[in-house]
């Protein structure tokens, strides 16, 4: 099924231009969601019951593909003629550890932006939003910078993608959060104490939500401000999650939930939204639906990161076909995944295996900090507040190391061979991620000869650091007889909403794969083939002698 056809079937759409007439449409009033339920509700995924099940034409509603600029997001407006254009916009929004990178691109027009905010705290690149939720004991609710800019007291996550994982098992537990559970691991359950509530039971996957909500929200924001008053917008979106935990772990159907939810979840937060309302909301909305629509009716969808990063990558004119080695060195984690690229095939990439683990930048920046404790006694007795600032610091002190040194001050540095000996074994734990990977992938052709050119391709804003690719350049087995060095370019024709300097985009490079690869709607990100598809080859037979009859 062709782009425009199937984005005309999905949201009763037409382009003036490309597809004819629009034919007028009614959307039903959103429905009121009833009495909250208790917590842990966004988990549960009851029996398929029709009647429950959000309808597509609601969803349209629901998440606000069908308003007019300048107007609430509740007021919904009938899916009528337009007196004015229309547009459709895909999101991509690459929800990471760390921080969050959008890209939006307009459909039917083929043009594509890269969201940044000027307003960014200092230490994130000014297309990073920060991946980060605070809760006040008051109650409120920050977001993104607004949350690393807030200096309350209160209850600050930042690496919430990696506590839904753990929730589900996919990786082990950082307990990165005030436990629920007494004496135990958070596991993805946290106690949240406000004034007015008293301590609240809350999930992993719920405050994850309402983080994609509150992103998602001051994404669109800035895509409507980009468009004249009276202008129609219909949104869909995509997220990425690591492809082991997609295929491997089967956790795709709680990462397809938490996208829908969040996604549904921005129409209804507003700007003076408090922790218990918000909570209220998103338990509400997992009551009233609890099974989500299926992929045709749906606008929200999660992607492979591995997927996204290719897809971006095999759009560039210099991509070759070969084998890849996909290395994502975020914050919180390191996903390296292997595949295959062959343009002529229908699926032109099949993975051999991938592998993640929570070791990534922000393990450097600790390790770095406990040097920098042993070396100044100011720093050894410093409270929560005074730690939280200096690694703050440190993540900005990496990216002006111009000399080798990490100056945090005049008085306070580590030379270059100090933060070789800190990072040095941060660096072989993400070389053990690349190595795992590689045995597994390395298992389904070790018989065959296809092994001796690997392409490298780094993603993330971990590789950027010193050492971190010139320990992964050398060669993982004899069999790799020669490696190849991949390069990032941006497209010619992005557009972005604040002008950034060459020397930020060009180390932002590897941060932005993701995104630009979910930019692409859906149905034109190339399928493929996932790891449990490609089975091993076996050995050539071996014929001890000539045969001399085949009856």
């Amino acid at each position: 099924m062709g782009l425009i056809r199937w984005l005309g079937e999905k949201l009763g759409l037409t382009a003036k231009r490309k597809l004819g007439k629009k034919e007028p449409t009614q959307t039903p009033p959103v429905s009121r969601f009833p009495a909250a339920k208790k917590e842990g509700a966004f988990e549960e995924v009851g029996p398929r019951e029709p009647e429950t099940k959000a309808p597509a034409i609601a969803k349209e509603t629901a998440v606000g593909i069908e308003t007019r600029l300048g107007e609430p997001p509740e007021v919904a407006r009938p899916l009528t003629p337009p007196a004015k254009s229309e547009v459709l916009i895909n999101i991509g929004f690459d929800f990471g550890t760390s921080s969050t990178k959008i890209f939006w691109r307009d459909v039917f027009n083929d043009r594509v932006a890269l969201l940044s905010f000027e307003d960014n705290i200092s230490g994130y690149s000014s297309v990073c939003l920060p991946s980060t939720l605070k809760i006040l004991r008051s109650g409120e609710l920050f977001f993104g910078n607004a949350a690393e800019k807030d200096r309350n007291p209160g209850t600050v996550f930042r690496s919430l993608k990696v506590c839904f994982a753990c929730s589900h098992g996919a990786i082990s537990c950082r307990d990165c959060g005030p436990s629920a559970q007494p004496g135990k691991v958070a596991q993805g359950r946290f106690l949240i104490p406000t004034d007015s509530d008293g301590d609240i039971r809350v999930t992993a996957a719920e405050l994850c939500a309402l983080l994609v909500a509150g992103l998602m929200r001051e994404a669109r924001s800035k895509i409507i401000g980009c468009f004249r008053p009276g202008t129609f917008i219909k949104f869909i979106s995509n997220m990425a999650a690591p492809l082991d935990q997609l295929e491997a772990n089967r956790i795709r159907d709680p990462y397809e939930r938490l996208f829908y939810f969040g996604t549904e979840l921005a129409e209804q937060l507003d700007a003076n939204c408090t922790f218990g309302s918000a909570l209220s909301l998103c338990r509400r909305l997992a009551q009233n639906v609890p099974l989500i629509p299926d992929s045709e009716e749906r606008l929200t969808f999660v992607v492979p990161e591995a997927i996204a990063a290719v897809h971006a990558y095999c759009k560039l004119p210099q991509t070759e076909d070969g084998l890849y080695a996909l290395i994502d060195v975020g914050a919180g984690t390191t996903n390296v995944s292997f595949s295959r690229f062959s343009r002529d095939f229908p699926k032109p990439v099949a993975f051999y295996a991938s592998h993640t683990d929570i070791v990534g930048a922000d393990d450097i920046d600790l390790a770095l900090y406990a040097v920098l404790k042993g070396k100044y006694s100011r720093i050894e007795h410093a409270d929560v507040t005074a730690t939280r600032n200096l690694l703050h610091s440190i993540r900005l002190a990496k990216q002006q190391m111009n000399d080798g040194t990490l100056r945090i001050s005049q008085e306070v540095a580590l030379s270059a061979g100090e933060i070789r000996a800190a990072s040095s074994p941060i660096i072989e734990r993400i070389w053990r991620v690349y190595e795992t990977a590689f045995r597994r992938s390395y298992a389904k052709e070790k018989f065959a000869s296809r092994w001796s050119l690997l392409n490298l391709v780094f993603v993330g804003g971990g590789s950027l650091f010193p050492g971190v690719v010139e320990r992964l350049k050398r060669k993982p087995d004899s069999i790799v007889s020669k490696l190849g060095m991949k390069p990032w370019e941006l497209p010619p024709d992005l557009k972005m909403q604040k002008q950034s300097s060459d020397h930020e985009l060009k180390m932002g490079l590897p941060l932005l794969a993701v995104g630009l690869g979910l930019s692409y709607p859906k149905i034109d990100i190339s399928d493929y083939w996932p790891p449990e598809a490609v089975n091993p080859i076996g050995p050539r037979p071996v014929i001890d002698r000539e045969p001399d009859d085949w009856r």
